[in-house]
């Protein structure tokens, strides 16, 4: 008679052992929406006071968001928008990064800690994941150009990529820095079309140039994705 080996078979222990890993997911996909919800208020009120005194507000700018975002309570979009609306595009922009970045490192270690090791058994049983998840662990500038490409898209949730590096033990290095490189261009079309919301609360520029600036903001978000798709399948 033969004999079915028991590890084989899904069982109630198995499918327990996931469910750490997918609340952390699900989390990370549902919590910043949440987050952002009722925040336009409370910085159209401060925004005057942030911006006139940027010294002092600044670093304050940059943690909080970051607090936030690095444990899937607020999107990127959302920090990035409001970086423009307050201090506009020149200084908005590094400020809004800065937060990212923190966030991005706060995100990875704490999904470290509650997350598990069955995503990354799952990956390798895989071809396209494996294959994905090797270039990226490669030390070189091969890993920097996967990251790079995997997080420009705008459509790809900030809180979950994190979780993901987290649970397939990413190298942070490589992490760190294509998270800079991939974030940089939606951060900073996010910032400028947070200054133009801005200058038209203000009354200083009209309608149809904040709809313009929508338009255009969507469109280069738009093509950074298909780039991104498009660049990271031919190198995959």
């Amino acid at each position: 008679m033969t004999q079915i080996d028991p590890s084989t078979t899904p069982t109630k222990t198995t499918w327990r052992n996931w469910l750490p890993t997918l609340a952390l997911l699900t989390a990370a996909v549902a919590l910043p929406a949440l987050g952002a919800i009722g925040l336009a208020q409370p910085i159209r009120s401060a925004a005057d006071a942030l911006r006139d005194q940027a010294l002092w507000t600044a670093p304050l700018f940059i943690t909080a968001p970051a607090l936030r975002a690095g444990t899937a309570l607020l999107p990127t979009h959302a920090i990035s928008l409001a970086a423009g609306y307050i201090f506009g595009v020149t200084l908005g922009t590094p400020l809004a990064l800065a937060a990212v970045l923190i966030a991005t490192t706060l995100g990875v270690q704490l999904a470290k800690r509650l997350g598990s090791n069955h995503l990354r058994q799952w990956v390798d049983q895989h071809t396209t994941a494996r294959r994905l998840t090797s270039l990226i662990n490669t030390p070189n500038r091969s890993a920097i150009l996967a990251i790079t490409l995997l997080r420009l898209p705008p459509q790809v949730p900030f809180a979950l990529a994190n979780a993901l590096a987290a649970l397939l033990n990413l190298p942070l290095t490589p992490l760190f820095i294509g998270t800079a490189l991939g974030m940089l261009p939606r951060v900073a079309l996010v910032t400028y079309l947070g200054s133009q919301l801005a200058a038209w609360d203000q009354g200083t520029t009209s309608t149809n140039t904040l709809l313009l600036a929508l338009a255009s903001a969507t469109i280069a978000l738009l093509g950074l994705s298909l780039l991104a798709r498009h660049t990271l399948r031919h190198t995959t």
